[in-house]
């Protein structure tokens, strides 16, 4: 994730968006894993005597990496655009170019929008769960 925000060559991804897919995607990770902790785990963990259970833990791990990463594939579909620009540069014909970057244009508008309302609203589910789960433990 970071190689691919923050160190690219020849990348035709708009940058802040790439920065912004970044900290939603860290958020994600952070709370997807927040949801498996309940009062389950932390009993458990406190039996333990705060020793790490890393059998116990293995469930929590592969379900929060799964469903992190599917949300975060869903999240890098509405955002990657370099695909449809490499489509759009193979062009050499001149009026089906200019169709072609219109129609990509309109597209790429609306699957931005989509990723700032979805992105927008699941940081600030984010926000409060991760404020509720830290009062609550």
């Amino acid at each position: 994730m970071i190689i691919f925000t923050f160190i690219t060559t020849d990348d035709y991804n708009l940058r802040q968006i790439k920065v912004l897919l970044f900290i939603v995607s860290f958020a994600l990770f952070f709370t997807i894993n927040a949801l498996f902790f309940g009062d389950e785990s932390m009993d458990k963990i406190y039996e333990d005597n705060a020793v790490f259970n890393f059998l116990f833990q293995i469930p929590q791990i592969l379900y929060s990496s799964i469903i992190s990463s599917i949300i975060n594939i869903i999240l890098k579909k509405l955002t990657i655009s370099e695909e449809q620009i490499l489509d759009m540069k193979k062009e050499k014909d001149q009026k089906k170019f200019l169709e072609l970057s219109n129609k990509i244009k309109n597209k790429l508008k609306i699957k931005l929008i989509i990723f700032l309302i979805l992105s927008s609203a699941l940081m600030l589910f984010f926000w409060y769960f991760i404020s509720c789960f830290c009062a609550a433990f």
